[in-house]
């Protein structure tokens, strides 16, 4: 029987069939599967309509099933325990889908980890209590990037689900550069993205392919008369580069640990010594190989703006 078959299943005692069919019809009862089940008892169906009606000419007349989904409605509401212990769930349901499940700080300084858990907690967000909108998610994202400013280079909340994840990616130390007073050389390969230079003469143009020895700037000028004059070199060439990186470790971990440790490691190496400009713009997974309890392989290209000047 459909869910849609919304039909009422009558038990009626009459001392004749021929009498009963026709009072239902004479009372324009449209009736299903009838059924004579004892010398005095019928069974029959009718749709949900002529409950009522029904119930009027035979008052003690038996309803033994109600099919489809409006009849399951007035099952509930025939059983007020069953109905009770609906509404609660119901309601229990709905309350637990609009709570935070859990708090995932995800990054790799432990004590980082732990303010921010309690900062997060300060500003409203823990277990338990109501998930926030995207509004009140936003104002303390941009709280927490305030507060760490200096020591944090990427900072993201969001929320997935009940769970709440804060993402974030420390600042890596800003390296005390010395003036380059010879004439700069390309330490990689690269795609000159722009320079910024306080002294020097460019050698090579933006957009430029560049091999690693090519000269980028250099520390003299000629001056009309078609004299060197030397001037020093001194700046930032910023250019496309790429880079390949491979870890190959033991690891005891699940996989999914794995393959953050294995990224978080390959990022770090990449990022290493990264200075003012100098980012990952955009990196690809060539190959993860991992096997339980023995080891993980991870290769990765990393696209870059790098300063390349040597």
């Amino acid at each position: 029987m459909g869910l849609f078959n919304n039909r009422v299943q009558f038990e009626v005692i009459s001392y004749s069939e021929v009498v009963l069919l026709n009072t239902l019809k004479e009372n324009n009862i449209p009736i299903y599967n009838f059924k004579h089940l004892t010398n005095d008892s019928y069974q029959f169906e009718v749709d949900f309509l002529y409950e009522k009606k029904v119930l009027k000419i035979y008052p003690y007349a038996s309803i033994k099933l109600r099919y489809g989904i409006l009849g399951r409605l007035k099952n509930l509401f025939h059983n007020k325990i069953t109905l009770i212990a609906f509404i609660i769930a119901s309601f229990l349901f709905f309350d637990l889908n609009s709570r935070i499940y859990d708090i995932n700080i995800i990054g790799t300084n432990r004590r980082m980890n732990a303010a921010l858990l309690e900062d997060v907690t300060e500003l409203g967000l823990s277990k338990g209590k109501r998930k926030p909108n995207f509004q009140e998610i936003l104002d303390i994202e941009n709280n927490l990037k305030d507060k760490y400013v200096s020591s944090i280079d990427f900072m993201e909340v969001r929320l997935s689900g009940s769970i709440i994840n804060v993402k974030y990616q420390m600042r890596k130390e800003t390296v005390e550069v010395p003036p380059k007073e010879g004439a700069m050389y390309a330490k990689k390969n690269g795609l000159i993205s722009h320079f910024v230079l306080s002294s020097g003469e460019k050698m090579v143009e933006e957009n430029q392919y560049v091999t690693e020895g090519t000269l980028l700037v250099s520390d003299y000028i000629i001056d009309s008369n078609g004299n060197n004059i030397y001037i020093g070199a001194y700046g930032q060439v910023y250019a496309i580069t790429w880079t390949i990186i491979e870890i190959n470790e033991k690891t005891s971990l699940d996989e999914v640990e794995a393959f953050s440790y294995a990224m978080e490691k390959a990022k770090h190496i990449m990022c290493q010594g990264f200075y003012l400009e100098e980012t990952i713009l955009k990196e690809q997974i060539l190959k993860f190989n991992y096997e339980k309890d023995t080891m993980l392989s991870l290769k990765i290209h990393f696209t870059c703006l790098e300063d390349i000047a040597n």
